[in-house]
């Protein structure tokens, strides 16, 4: 995540939201599928197909991205999930 957004969310009172794994990975559709960002898994899909998802400040556009413990990811210029095992 950039310093000036870290600063911002700071600034805010924002904090990241936890998205708590069972498993070591999952793909960013999944994980966006999860966190409530996408209703259904091809509307998730969509959203990072069409580049309105960033992994660890990064668009990403492919829905199997794997994310892994500590990755943050979430819509651009919005809320950002952190993923926890």
């Amino acid at each position: 995540m950039a310093l000036e957004n870290l600063m911002d969310k700071q600034a805010e009172g924002k904090s990241d939201k936890i998205l708590q794994l069972s498993t070591e990975s999952i793909s960013l559709a999944q994980a966006v599928k999860k966190a409530g960002i996408g209703g259904t898994g091809g509307q998730s899909k969509f959203l990072v197909k069409e580049g309105q998802i960033q992994v660890n400040g990064q668009v990403v556009t492919a829905p199997g991205f794997t994310l892994h413990p500590n990755d943050k990811f979430g819509l651009l210029k919005g809320e950002t999930w952190v993923v926890q095992q």
